[in-house]
């Protein structure tokens, strides 16, 4: 969870004057509570207490770094917990993640080490990481890329996604997937129609093809796979044990393979 959604939600309660007493207030309550710990368990008289929230109200009057410094700390910690419980589900899901039959894929498939991408034909750092990528994979030659059709950017990312899915019937996912994440402006219907028919595909086909309920249930079962994996944006990478949000260059994601090849012997 991000500082600026923390921040969303307190200031749904009111003004600048409530937002500082309530982290004042969890300041304070947990320096009370610190307090406590460190006199071993000593009770406290009311008047004590009051002392003890001025002496820390008046430092925190001072050095109201201290509250951006807590929320950081809160952040870094949410996150973490976040990574750990997301990788915790790679395991029970290594299935559907990377020996999925159904998924496209590039590079070897029998590669000795699996990685797996969730994009977006409209994101645009999908599109930035591409040319990389598939160079990387080139250069390697023995790296598996399951490729994960993840359309989270509305509608026409849906269309998009469900156009190179049905393209396999043809043959051409791998042409029409590299045309579309090349492509730059609006991607609509039309527009992926244009393209699928510039690199050979029967477009009156493809539409036919596109409204197969396995592809929309394809597109729901991996949904739901980034969800138990908490992947809420494209691009997303998944090595092994691990799972790698962003833009990365690909000597990061060499990185991640060496790791693997070495874990691996």
């Amino acid at each position: 969870m991000a500082i600026k959604s923390f921040w969303s939600d307190i200031l749904k309660v009111g003004s600048s004057v409530a937002i500082a007493a309530m982290l004042a207030a969890a300041l304070i309550t947990s320096a009370k509570a610190q307090t406590i710990i460190t006199t071993k368990q000593q009770s406290f008289d009311q008047r004590q207490e009051q002392d003890i929230e001025s002496i820390v109200q008046r430092y925190l009057l001072e050095h109201p770094e201290v509250v951006y410094q807590a929320l950081v700390a809160w952040q870094n910690r949410q996150e973490q917990e976040e990574k750990v419980a997301a990788q915790q589900n790679i395991t029970p899901n290594a299935q559907a993640l990377f020996n999925n039959a159904s998924d496209p894929v590039f590079g070897n498939p029998d590669g000795d080490v699996v990685m797996v991408e969730f994009f977006d034909y409209r994101c645009g750092y999908c599109k930035r990481v591409a040319g990389g990528l598939m160079d990387m994979l080139a250069k390697d030659g023995n790296v598996k890329l399951v490729m994960k059709e993840f359309p989270i950017l509305g509608p026409d990312s849906v269309v998009a996604a469900r156009a190179a899915l049905a393209a396999r019937k043809q043959g051409k996912y791998n042409e029409l997937h590299m045309a579309l994440i090349q492509s730059q402006g609006a991607l609509n219907e039309n527009i992926i129609m244009k393209i699928a028919g510039s690199i050979g595909l029967n477009t009156e086909q493809l539409k036919a093809d596109m409204n197969d309920p396995v592809i929309q249930q394809e597109i729901a079962q991996t949904r739901a796979l980034a969800q138990k994996l908490k992947i809420n944006g494209t691009p997303a990478f998944v090595f092994a044990d691990q799972i790698v949000p962003g833009a990365i260059s690909p000597e990061q994601m060499l990185q991640h393979i060496n790791r693997i090849r070495q874990t691996n012997g």
